[in-house]
């Protein structure tokens, strides 16, 4: 008996060691606070569930969504498409073809240009007759990792970024196990071409957002479920501080609306087995050897927050069942209208709210 313990531990020994040795990844140990309870502001609601959503035959995939001046929205999906839903409700295929491969992350400036954060692309600009033209693909002679969302400042630049440096669309989930960030943060001036990096080594740099005025743009780090901000005007200009700590949830999409409030998507709650992994960087090295399918798993949970300019939480929207809407990746309101997109759900959820 002792005999056949000593080969079943040497066994186990044998491929831990090689799943360490051929791992991917090369971990460090973080620490998190404990997550906030989902009570008072956060309490678990069905607000989500009234949601109608469309475009589920069209569109697999819509992370994000737009809409132009004459109130045409636009989203993209997996197969590389952009899709425009019409004033009459019409959805039709507005681009496609090289170089969209992945569109993600898309806002209008006042051109009627679509912008678009492609995933393996970059930043392009697609007109309002379909060309596309790409705007910016690399920095510094780097090319970008997986480009990822995009807002646009009342004076025309371009606010977008590069989720990782070390990762593409395929694998960026490693960087959640390796806890080293690579995320860019960074700033496309369209009348001279340069851009700017405004914040480096973010935890996953993903969605975001100008404030109403243009006095500041946010960014979300998913993987440190918190929220920078980097001032744009007044004495503060240049500089950057924490606007949202500690979140509930991975913040994926984030979105300003003409009120000046935000709106901010909630890609799944917090995974407490995922957390209690990051202080053991031997652990993750292991598991990211592994199939992702054996690692912990998102929970199918809609969550979008509503916050004030300060980063106050006032309102929040649940779908607990995730029948509805889960895995939301964007939340936009336009009029009383809040629509929602997700990287892997078909079609967009569209929620009346109130608009105060």
């Amino acid at each position: 008996m002792m005999r056949l313990v000593a080969w079943i531990v040497a066994g186990i020994t044998l491929i831990a060691g090689y799943l360490w040795w051929t791992s991917p990844i090369r971990p460090v140990a973080r620490h998190f606070d404990s997550p906030p309870p989902l009570q008072g502001v956060l309490s678990v609601n069905s607000a989500l569930q009234r949601a109608v959503v469309e475009g589920r035959e069209e569109i697999a995939g819509g992370e994000d969504i737009a809409m132009d001046a004459q109130g045409n929205l636009y989203t993209g999906s997996a197969d590389g498409k952009i899709w425009q839903r019409t004033t009459s409700g019409q959805w039709r295929v507005f681009a496609q073809g090289n170089p969209l491969v992945r569109p993600a992350g898309l806002a209008v400036d006042e051109q009627g240009n679509l912008i678009v954060c492609d995933a393996f692309s970059g930043l392009l600009r697609v007109t309002p007759q379909g060309d596309i033209t790409v705007l910016v693909d690399s920095f510094n002679g780097e090319r970008f990792g997986l480009t990822d969302d995009v807002d646009i400042a009342p004076d025309g630049r371009i606010y977008f970024t590069d989720a990782t440096a070390n990762y593409t669309m395929h694998n960026y989930r490693l960087e959640a196990l390796e806890g080293r960030p690579s995320g860019r943060f960074m700033r496309y001036d369209p009348t001279t071409g340069e851009t700017d990096l405004l914040l480096d080594d973010l935890y996953f740099a993903n969605g975001v957002a100008v404030a109403k005025d243009g006095s500041f743009v946010l960014v979300n780090e998913t993987f440190a479920f918190q929220t920078r901000r980097v001032w744009l005007s007044g004495e503060r200009a240049g500089q950057s501080d924490m606007w949202q700590h500690n979140l509930p949830g991975f913040p994926d999409g984030i979105s300003a609306d003409d009120q000046g409030h935000f709106w901010m998507a909630l890609y799944a709650p917090r995974l407490p087995a995922l957390e209690s992994l990051q202080s053991l960087p031997t652990l993750k090295r292991i598991l990211g050897a592994l199939p992702e399918a054996l690692w912990p798993k998102p929970v199918a949970h809609g969550l979008v927050l509503k916050l004030d300019a300060e980063g106050n939480i006032l309102q929040s929207l649940h779908d607990a069942t995730g029948e509805t809407m889960a895995i939301v990746t964007s939340a936009e309101r336009y009029g009383d209208t809040l629509y929602m997109g997700s990287l892997v759900r078909p079609g967009i959820g569209m929620l009346t709210v109130q608009a105060n």
